[in-house]
């Protein structure tokens, strides 16, 4: 189960804390929503890094590549 908690002070009329407030929101339906797309995403990124017919990088992401060794190399 994924759950938000938010603690929240409450004050009296003299300004000390008399009571703490605790709310606690059921986040489960979005973790799970979460956790679906985080294959649906892996592919697509894959997708648009390679050439679909030979699985090699594409252009640009050689470009990235070189782009990448260059300034490490620097």
């Amino acid at each position: 189960m994924y759950q938000n908690m938010m603690l929240t002070l409450l004050k009296s009329l003299d300004g000390k804390i008399s009571h703490i407030c605790l709310t606690i929101t059921d986040v489960a339906d979005i973790a799970r929503n979460k956790t679906h797309l985080r294959e649906p995403n892996a592919q697509l990124t894959h997708l648009s890094m390679t050439d679909r017919l030979t699985q090699l990088y594409n252009r640009g992401q050689w470009e990235v590549c070189l782009a990448e060794e260059f300034e490490s190399w620097q």
